[in-house]
């Protein structure tokens, strides 16, 4: 997937929540590669896969530093 999709993508899904079905976070010991991987592993039953990564990116670059 291009980049300018990816951010296309993010921008259009930084709307969207699906009711009942939250994104896991981040945790302190995992890096970005580890955690994207186990996101869109939970979320890949409700989103597809480029949905997911675009939506598990979005959370890893809006968590805290």
């Amino acid at each position: 997937m291009k980049l300018e999709n990816i951010v296309n993508l993010k921008m259009e899904l930084s709307g969207i929540k699906k009711e009942g079905f939250p994104i896991p976070s981040p945790s302190n010991q995992e890096d970005e590669q580890t955690y994207i991987s186990r996101c869109i592993s939970d979320i890949s039953g409700e989103y597809d896969t480029d949905q997911a990564y675009a939506i598990c990116k979005t959370k890893w670059d809006e968590k805290p530093s």
